[in-house]
Parts: C-alpha cells; sequence; structure tokens
C-alpha cells in the first residue's frame, strides 16, 4: 500500500466528498495501491445508509470519527486532500516518484514555478496554502513524531500542526511544481474550513516554548487570513457572523506578536491602518476600510499601468500626425458642447412660449409618485382631478414601463417620465404635487442637469407635498422647511399639523388639514379573511448582501413568525390567507422569506396594488409602517411587532404615538396570542382604537381630494397676491 489518503469532512459535506473519492479514482495509480481516510473533524458518527453508500465507492476505505492511530494509516506516505483544489489525474503518480528519491520527509504542491528542494523554507516565497494545502509525508516520518512526543494518536488539526512544525524547523522538504494545481473558487465553505483550523493551530502554538517557532507560525497564520480578508469574497459577499469570527481569530494572534516587526517580515507593512482599527474591535469599520482600501489599490494599479506603459513607450502627443490634425476640433469641442446646451434650452424655452400663449389664464398642474409609481395619494388626487375637473390642464407623469400605467392612461392626460413632452410641460407648469417631493422623482433624467440648466425657470413653482402616510414621528430632516422647502404639506389630523409644524418647521399657513387623497378610496370596503403582513425598510440593511440579510435579526424574526407552527395550523385551521408585502426598499430580499404554505402570498410591487391589500384586509401585522393610519382609519385592528424599537430610524412624537393606533407586542409568542385573539372577536377593534382613530382624524369621509384641491388653489393663488405685493 502506498497512499494514505486523508480527507476532511463534516456530515453536511458528503456530497463534495463523493467528489473527492471520484477524483481519486481517476488518478493514473492504481486503486489498489490507495486507501482511504475519511475523517469527521467533528467527531460525528454518519448514518448506516450513508456509510453504506460511501463503503461502495472506493475499495479500501475507511471512516474514523475519533482520533487518527498509526495502525488507522497503511500507506507507506501519508496524502492529505484539500477539497478546493482539483486534482491533476498524474498527481499521486509524480509525488509517489519524488518521494520514492529518499530525499524528503515532505513534499508539498505549489501553483506556481518553485524550486523541488527549499532548505530552510522562505516563507516569505510560499503562502499558507502552499504549505499546507496538498501534502505527503513519510508515515515513517510522522511515526517519529508521536514516539518523540509520547502521543499514541493525533487528530486531524495535530496533524496540520506536525506539518507546520516539518517546515519551520526545516527538516527535509520538497516541492512538486511538475504538475499544474487548479484552484476552485474560495466558497464560504473554505471560509469556514480555513477559520476552524487556523484556531486549532493557533491555540496548539501558543503552548509552544520555541519563541522563534511561535512567530514563524503566527506570521504564517496572519498571512493567511489577510490573504481571505482581502477578497471581493469576503467584504461584499460573506456573512457577518464568518467575518466578524475571522476578524476576531486575527486579532488574537495579533496579540501575541510585536506586529510591527511581523507585519515588515512577511510584507504586509501596507496594512497598518487595517490593523490600528482591528486592535479596537472595530470589526464593521475594519470591513470599510478593506473596501476602501482595495478599490484605491485598484485605481493605484490601474493608473500605474498607464504611467509604466508611458514610460516604455515616450511620445509626444503634439508630435503625432492625428493629434496636430485633430487640435482644431479638440479646441472647438467644449464651445460645441455648450453651444448645443444652450441651443437645447433656448428652443425648449421658445416653445414653453408658445404654449403660454396658448395656456393663457390656464394654470397648469403635474401630480407624481415615483417614477414608477400610481397606487398612493398621488393616483387618487390626479383621479379625483380627471372626474371632477375634466377641464383642467392637470397631468400625471409615470413611466411608460411601470406597471400602473395603464390604470393612469385610462383617465387621459398622462406625460411620460422624461420624454421631450415632461420636459416642456415641467418649464411650463405652475404647481408641482407630489406624494414625496418632486425633487425626488418628478424632473426628467438627469434630473439634475435639468435642474441645473432651467434654475431660474424652476425657482418659482409652487411645490405640495400630498403625503404618502400620516406622519406620527419625527421625519427630520426629510421634508424639512430648510431642505426640500414646500409651499403646502397636507395632513390628517390637527395633531400631525402640529407634529409637521414643530419637527419641520413650517408655519401654519403651509400645513392644510384635508385628510389623504387615498383614504377617500377605504370607504365601502369589502374585506376578506385576509391578514396582511407589512414591514417597513432598515436603514442599517439598506447597503448589504442577501446572505448578511439573511443573518439579520429583521429577516429572522419574519422567517420565523411565518414558519412559525403554531401560527401555520391558526392560518389552515381558520382559513385565513395572509399576504406578505415588504417595504419596496427591501424587495430584492423577498425570496430569502418565501415558505411553502398554501395560505402564504409572497408579493412584490409588480403583483399588487397595496391600497387594494389594505382594502381587503381585516388585520394588519406591521413594525413602524405608516400604512397603519389606513387601517387605523377604517377602525381595522393594528398589531405593530417592535422587536427592536432601537432600531426604527425616525424618533416617535408626543402627539401621535404607535400604542394609540394599536397594540403593540415584542415577541413572536405575544404576536400568534394577539393574532389569535383578534381572529376570536371577528378581527373587531378594540373600543379605545375607535375612539383613538375618531379623536384623531378630523374627517372620516369621502371629500379628502376634493379639500385638497381646494386648498391648493386657495394656497397658490395666495401665493400669487403675495408675490405681486
Amino acid at each position: 500500500m502506498q497512499f494514505s489518503i486523508i480527507i476532511s469532512y463534516i456530515n453536511e459535506e458528503i456530497n463534495k466528498v463523493i467528489d473527492c473519492i471520484n477524483s481519486i479514482k481517476k488518478q493514473s495509480i492504481k486503486q489498489d495501491q490507495i486507501e482511504l481516510i475519511l475523517y469527521n473533524t467533528e467527531n460525528e458518527l454518519l448514518a448506516e445508509e450513508t456509510e453504506e453508500i460511501l463503503s461502495q465507492q472506493f475499495k479500501n476505505l475507511k471512516l474514523v470519527n475519533t482520533k487518527l492511530k498509526l495502525d488507522d494509516l497503511n500507506g507507506k506516505y501519508v496524502f492529505i486532500y484539500d477539497r478546493k483544489i482539483s486534482l491533476n489525474q498524474h498527481l499521486l503518480e509524480v509525488f509517489l516518484r519524488i518521494a520514492d528519491s529518499g530525499k524528503y520527509d515532505c513534499i508539498f504542491s505549489t501553483e506556481e514555478e518553485k524550486k523541488l528542494e527549499v532548505n530552510p523554507i522562505n516563507f516569505n516565497e510560499f503562502t499558507y496554502s502552499d504549505l499546507m494545502s496538498m501534502n505527503l509525508l513519510r508515515t515513517a516520518t510522522l511515526k517519529e513524531y508521536l514516539i518523540e512526543t509520547k502521543t499514541q494518536e493525533i487528530d486531524y488539526f495535530g496533524l496540520k500542526y506536525y506539518l507546520i512544525k516539518q517546515y519551520i524547523t526545516n527538516k527535509k522538504i520538497g516541492t512538486n511544481d511538475v504538475l499544474s494545481i487548479e484552484n476552485n473558487e474560495i466558497d464560504d465553505e473554505y471560509f469556514i474550513n480555513q477559520i476552524k483550523e487556523i484556531d486549532n493551530l493557533f491555540l496548539k502554538v501558543k503552548e509552544e516554548s520555541n519563541v522563534d517557532f511561535q512567530k514563524h507560525a503566527y506570521g504564517l497564520y496572519i498571512k493567511q487570513l489577510m490573504f481571505l480578508i482581502d477578497k471581493k469574497k469576503f467584504v461584499d459577499e460573506l456573512d457577518e457572523e464568518l467575518q466578524i469570527k475571522l476578524l476576531e481569530l486575527l486579532r488574537l494572534i495579533t496579540k501575541e506578536i510585536n506586529l510591527e516587526e511581523v507585519l515588515k517580515e512577511i510584507k504586509l507593512e501596507g496594512y497598518k491602518g487595517f490593523f490600528s482599527i482591528l486592535s479596537l474591535k472595530k470589526y464593521s469599520e475594519a470591513i470599510s476600510y478593506m473596501k476602501l482600501f482595495r478599490s484605491k489599490r485598484y485605481q493605484y494599479h490601474v493608473a500605474n499601468k498607464y504611467s509604466n506603459y508611458l514610460e516604455k513607450n515616450p511620445t509626444d502627443p503634439s508630435e503625432d500626425l492625428t493629434w496636430k490634425m485633430t487640435k482644431p476640433f479638440r479646441r472647438i469641442k467644449p464651445a460645441i458642447r455648450k453651444a448645443t446646451g444652450l441651443i437645447i434650452k433656448y428652443f425648449l424655452l421658445l416653445i414653453v412660449a408658445i404654449y403660454k400663449i396658448l395656456y393663457v389664464n390656464k394654470e397648469v398642474w403635474l401630480i407624481c409618485e415615483r417614477a414608477d409609481q400610481a397606487e398612493d395619494n398621488g393616483y387618487f388626487f390626479f383621479k379625483y382631478c380627471r372626474e371632477q375637473e375634466p377641464n383642467r390642464k392637470i397631468y400625471y407623469i409615470i413611466e411608460k414601463n411601470s406597471p400602473h400605467y395603464a390604470k393612469v392612461a385610462n383617465l387621459g392626460n398622462v406625460i411620460h417620465h422624461s420624454s421631450f413632452k415632461h420636459k416642456i410641460y415641467t418649464l411650463l407648469a405652475d404647481v408641482f404635487v407630489s406624494a414625496w417631493t418632486f425633487d425626488e422623482s418628478g424632473y426628467p433624467n438627469p434630473s439634475k442637469d435639468f435642474r441645473s440648466r432651467f434654475r431660474k425657470q424652476l425657482k418659482n413653482k409652487f411645490q405640495v407635498c400630498i403625503q404618502h402616510g400620516v406622519i406620527i414621528h419625527n421625519i427630520s430632516p426629510y421634508l424639512s422647511k430648510k431642505k426640500y422647502n414646500q409651499n403646502l404639506i397636507i395632513a390628517s389630523s390637527e395633531f400631525e399639523k402640529e407634529i409637521i409644524m414643530e419637527t419641520l418647521n413650517y408655519s401654519n399657513d403651509e400645513v392644510e388639514v384635508t385628510g389623504l387623497a387615498r383614504f377617500d378610496n377605504l370607504h365601502d370596503a369589502k374585506t376578506k379573511r385576509q391578514i396582511l403582513i407589512m414591514p417597513t425598510w432598515r436603514r442599517h440593511l439598506f447597503k448589504i448582501n442577501k446572505k448578511q440579510f439573511s443573518n439579520s435579526e429583521y429577516f429572522k424574526t419574519y422567517k420565523n413568525l411565518i414558519s412559525n407552527k403554531e401560527f401555520q395550523d391558526f392560518i389552515s385551521r381558520k382559513n385565513i390567507q395572509v399576504k406578505f408585502y415588504i417595504h419596496h426598499q427591501m424587495q430584492r430580499f423577498l425570496e430569502n422569506f418565501i415558505v411553502d404554505h398554501p395560505n402564504i402570498e409572497f408579493l412584490l410591487k409588480k403583483d399588487a396594488k397595496v391600497s387594494d391589500l389594505l382594502k381587503e384586509s381585516k388585520l394588519l401585522l406591521t413594525d413602524y409602517s405608516s400604512v397603519s393610519s389606513d387601517i387605523f382609519y377604517m377602525n381595522k385592528p393594528v398589531v405593530f411587532y417592535q422587536f427592536d424599537p432601537h432600531k426604527n430610524h425616525h424618533a416617535p412624537t408626543e402627539q401621535i404615538k404607535y400604542s394609540d393606533l394599536g397594540k403593540i407586542v415584542n415577541n413572536e409568542e405575544k404576536l400568534i396570542d394577539e393574532i389569535i385573539k383578534i381572529s376570536n372577536r371577528g378581527f373587531t377593534t378594540e373600543k379605545q382604537y375607535q375612539r383613538n382613530s375618531n379623536r384623531i382624524f378630523k374627517y372620516k369621509d369621502t371629500n379628502n381630494s376634493k379639500r385638497i384641491f381646494e386648498s391648493i388653489e386657495r394656497s397658490y393663488h395666495n401665493s400669487k397676491l403675495k408675490n405681486v405685493e
């Protein structure tokens, strides 16, 4: 028997182990020269049927879930198989030829061309992966080590530790660069295994008395961990939990050494700033630093590449014939660009002047929500205007490919976002009306250029915010007078008006209590046996990847709720449908939530209208969403699942509290109890919330849009009179 091949694994990786076995079966040497030892690094037992499947894969196969004994190794050589690397089919044959020369105790594979004999090892010449990935050891040498250390058995990490000792104490080491070794993509599993391996080796090295050995080993570990940290996979895609584990391990290792001296030796001095942040346990800041570091390094290398090219190919551009011939054009290019811009500008203004003559004494209003949206107060107000004031020059701006386009088009007076007509009417209009603010999505794209070019013409437009919900907390600086300078803001109650004046710094005349336009659509609603789950977004989750999101408290909380057996059994038993609609800022993560249940449906913006969902549903579960006010307005029950009040990105106010609108719970058990309790009373609202609803909302009728229309007309004409005066 020539080879004892050790493949480490955990139970969840059995399919990958089978891939390794198939790779070994393709080796050019005969299989009877090989024994396979599958070593479970977590000492777990396999199911009997799995053992049976594995035993059929290879003739000489042994499963080990305890420590390795020399009796387990029947081969002349021990070969450690790194599953991250694809084996060349002749690798073992070449390894055997080199090993049989008798010159080396250990052989390792490298990806690059290096000398076969490396005594002593220059650690700056090799990576941790070089030294630890594909290794061949003499069984006799390993036996000597065990006798010397009075050890009867060795675990997998002990074997790896033995390798480190071989290299650092300058035994007879060789490399194999005869065959190319292909590294597979670094994935989560590789990070997990590396953290576990280096953590084990670090603890073993700490027990050593040889300071020089410790220094070399720690340098090797630091170099490998920094190799992993300085990867896109680490900074952009890895789970936050794994990121922190790796960074914490690196920090603990650096505490054992003179960091400045070791960084100099392993040539990583350029990372000093990163290590300074790491030493303070500022892990998220360290990751941000690494992102910036990688970006700047890339820019440096690109600039350097062109600098080197120009050094090697020195030319004077001014002497080049092409350069000379195009010089006049280059000189006039900025002037042409500027002239073109002016031509376009004055051409548009000329057309606007003509339209103003045609529209003399006729006001033009533009209404919008988000560029692709028509389901909020903007749409319902526009619908009122078209039905009640069809002869007025009132238009709705929306993208042509919006899922809501058809219903707006049926009303007429639609302008395609960023079209030529949009530019003309933006300059022509007197009043801008938005459910958000016109600055956010009302201007033609590129909006920054458009606003800059026509700053003078846009300066005195009358700006109205008809809102996308009832303000029940301090949303400043959003919508503040200083930043957004709205001429009129619509409110639903005197309490909300007080919040707006107090937190956003608008005057009494600039806030009108009319009710929201979409409230007109909430009367005579036909409900279904339906619960709407509609959480809002979290600012701290806005710029993370899907894996990091799946580890967040936000995701786990809602995923646990919709996966909860008691909850699922309840909705099945009561035949209740559940609609899960997440905030548009978080909809890219919706697939993470999906569970297979016939009564639970997951919705995106393209799949449903929020206004319809609110009308149909008997109960709303949310955390902080302003749609709670719509349900509250209709005297339907609301439950606020506020498991993370410290992460709400808005501060509460005194005038209106969440507890005025509905029940607040902070854990899953209480939430399910409350849902069942509400169901048992027929989804009716408790009297205290009905009283609060009648107290908070000034109007509960279908005239909200009418009042908004009258308020805009009155405020706009008053502002014109002030300007005349």
